[in-house]
Formats: structure tokens, C-alpha cells, sequence
């Protein structure tokens, strides 16, 4: 009896020892992290020192977020803030982003996605009022022209 009892603990042992072991190491895989829309939508024009705030479903670390050309001047969340000077003409804004996808507490491997989105829009000149121009300055019509040249 004495032996089946001791057979008995020690597969115990085992048993809790590696159902234990197995638990604490891994760590749980987050969420992806999605694109979700962008402002000014993709596919407009825009100004060359035009903001354009994009959307995603789940929140950011500076780290993990890069744009060309442009940079990220703000992230609140899920929302980034990305300002130019863009070039004028015909644009792709390109987005990457990293999202961690799993990895183990004992090890320091982590596997990481990489993301690519890219918005097209079209970037034209910021409009200037010419002073030369009548429609962009208007004369009062209580004005009169001095003509006595």
C-alpha cells in the first residue's frame, strides 16, 4: 500500500509540476492592430502642410508607428496625427506599424507583424490671394480713382 501511495504522489508531482510550468511562460497574444480610416479621405487633394488624422482600431507606442513622407506629429490613442510639408503632385503616404503578436517571458524572442497602408491623395498649392488680383482685393465703392495725373 505504501508504494501505490508513493507511485500515486510523485505522478501527482509530475503532473502539477508540468501543467504549472507549461502556464506561466507564455504570454497571450494581443490583438492586431487595423487600420480604419483616414481624414481627409483617401484619394483627395490636399495642401502641402495639410494634417491628415488616421484611425485605427486599437491604440499605438510612437515606436511602433512611421510615415514617408511626413512625420507623426501627434498619437492620442488610436488616432494619429501625421502633418507634412508634402511635395506637390500626385502623393502615397505610406503607413507601417508594428503590433506585437506573441512571444514567452523566459525567452526574449517576440514576434512582431508589420503593417503597410498607403493613401494616395493629390497635393496642390495652397491658394494665394494675389494683390494684383480685382477678384482677391476688391475695391470699396466709396473709392474714388485719383485721375489727376
Amino acid at each position: 500500500m505504501k508504494a501505490v501511495l508513493r507511485v500515486y504522489i510523485l505522478v501527482m508531482i509530475a503532473v502539477l509540476s508540468m501543467a504549472c510550468g507549461g502556464c506561466k511562460d507564455k504570454v497571450s497574444s494581443p490583438e492586431p492592430v487595423n487600420f480604419i480610416t483616414a481624414n481627409p479621405p483617401n484619394n483627395s487633394s490636399i495642401q502641402p502642410n495639410e494634417t491628415i488624422t488616421v484611425l485605427f482600431d486599437l491604440s499605438l507606442n510612437s515606436d511602433d508607428i512611421a510615415v514617408y513622407p511626413g512625420t507623426v506629429e501627434k498619437i492620442d490613442g488610436q488616432k494619429v496625427i501625421i502633418r507634412g510639408p508634402f511635395p506637390i503632385g500626385a502623393l502615397s503616404l505610406i503607413i507601417t506599424w508594428r503590433d506585437r503578436r506573441s512571444g514567452r517571458r523566459d525567452h526574449d524572442s517576440v514576434l512582431w507583424r508589420d503593417n503597410l497602408y498607403v493613401l494616395n491623395y493629390t497635393v496642390i498649392e495652397a491658394q494665394k490671394n494675389d494683390p494684383t488680383d480685382m477678384k482677391a482685393n476688391p475695391t470699396d465703392e466709396n473709392q474714388t480713382e485719383d485721375r489727376s495725373d
